[in-house]
C-alpha cells in the first residue's frame, strides 16, 4: 500500500469514526442530495471534459447510502456541454439511485454563478444540497459520508480536498483520461490540502435551509449580468458565506469526506470574455 492509498484508507476510517458518532448525536440518514454544478465550454471545451470526468466518478464509485441528482446549470448554445449531457441522458448508461439532469440558463443567467444555485436549491426537495464546480469529482466514499447530516444543517464545510500537485499535472492527467474514456479514473497526480474555508466548490448544505434560504435570494448577486463580458469571477461563494451565517446565526461547520479530489488547470473560464477572447480583468 503506497502512501496516497494510506491516506486514503485513513480518511474512509475516520470517516466512518464520525459517521458512528453522528448517530449516536441522534442523526438520521439523508435519503438524497442534489449536487449543482455550472459548466460552460462553449470556448474552452476542457470544462466539458472535466463535467465528464464528474459524472463519471459517479458512475465509477456510485452512492450506495443517498439518491444522488447532478444538476448542471448550462447554455443550450454550448454544443461541448449538450453533448456530455447526451452521453449520459438514457438512464442504463447510470447506476441505480443516480440522474444527471440539464438546467438550461441564458447566458445572462448562467454567467452569474449564484443564479442557477438559487434556481435549483428553490425547485428540488432533496435533504441536501452540495454546490460545487465541474473541476471536482468525486471518490470512493465521498458523497455516502454525508448520508448522516441532517435536512436542517446550515454550511458545512469540507476540509481535505485531493488537488493535482500543479497545474500542467492537472491538463495532463484531464487529457490522458478523456483519451480512454473506457478505462477507470486514476487517482495518481493529486496531493492533499486541507481547505478551511468554505470556498465555492466546497459549500453544502441542508435541504430545509437551502430552500428557505436559497443563495444569496434578494441581493445584487442573483441580478442577471451582460453576458458580453464573459462567466463573472465567482466571489459569490464569499458573500454566500457570510450571508448565509447572518441569515441562520449558525457558523460553518467543518466535515471530513474522504476523497474529495480537484483537478488544476491551466486556462480559466473567467479569464475570458463570450466570443472567447481574453479579458485584460476580471469582473465580479
Amino acid at each position: 500500500m503506497d502512501t496516497h492509498e494510506q491516506d486514503a484508507w485513513l480518511r474512509v476510517e475516520l470517516a466512518k469514526k464520525d459517521q458512528q458518532e453522528g448517530r449516536t448525536n441522534g442523526h438520521r440518514l439523508s435519503g438524497s442530495l442534489t449536487i449543482v454544478t455550472h459548466c460552460y465550454a462553449e470556448h474552452l471545451p476542457q470544462y466539458a471534459k472535466h463535467l465528464d470526468i464528474q459524472i463519471r466518478s459517479l458512475r465509477q464509485w456510485p452512492p450506495t447510502k443517498m439518491m444522488v441528482s447532478l444538476v448542471v446549470c448550462y447554455t443550450r448554445e454550448d454544443e461541448h456541454t449538450v453533448d456530455v449531457l447526451a452521453k449520459y441522458a438514457k438512464q442504463d448508461t447510470l447506476p441505480s439511485g443516480l440522474s444527471v439532469q440539464g438546467y438550461p440558463m441564458t447566458k445572462a443567467q448562467l454567467f452569474r454563478r449564484a443564479i442557477g444555485r438559487n434556481e435549483v436549491s428553490r425547485a428540488h426537495r432533496s435533504d441536501l444540497y452540495w454546490y460545487t464546480d465541474a473541476d471536482y469529482f468525486f471518490g470512493p466514499g465521498c458523497i455516502d459520508y454525508l448520508a448522516w447530516y441532517r435536512r436542517d444543517s446550515a454550511l458545512l464545510a469540507p476540509q481535505d480536498v485531493w488537488i493535482s500537485v500543479d497545474h500542467e499535472t492537472g491538463d495532463k492527467w484531464l487529457a490522458r483520461h478523456i483519451d480512454n474514456p473506457s478505462e477507470d479514473i486514476r487517482l495518481d497526480g493529486f496531493a492533499m490540502r486541507r481547505q478551511r474555508v468554505a470556498i465555492g466548490g466546497v459549500q453544502v448544505v441542508g435541504g430545509t435551509t437551502a430552500r428557505e434560504y436559497g443563495y444569496l435570494r434578494g441581493t445584487r448577486w442573483i441580478k442577471e449580468v451582460d453576458p458580453a463580458a464573459g462567466f463573472r469571477t465567482c466571489r459569490c461563494d464569499r458573500a454566500y458565506r457570510g450571508w448565509l451565517e447572518r441569515e441562520t446565526r449558525k457558523q460553518a461547520v467543518p466535515i471530513y469526506p474522504p476523497n474529495l479530489y480537484r483537478i488544476r488547470h491551466t486556462q480559466d473560464g473567467r479569464d475570458f470574455n463570450n466570443e472567447g477572447f481574453k479579458l485584460g480583468r476580471k469582473t465580479w
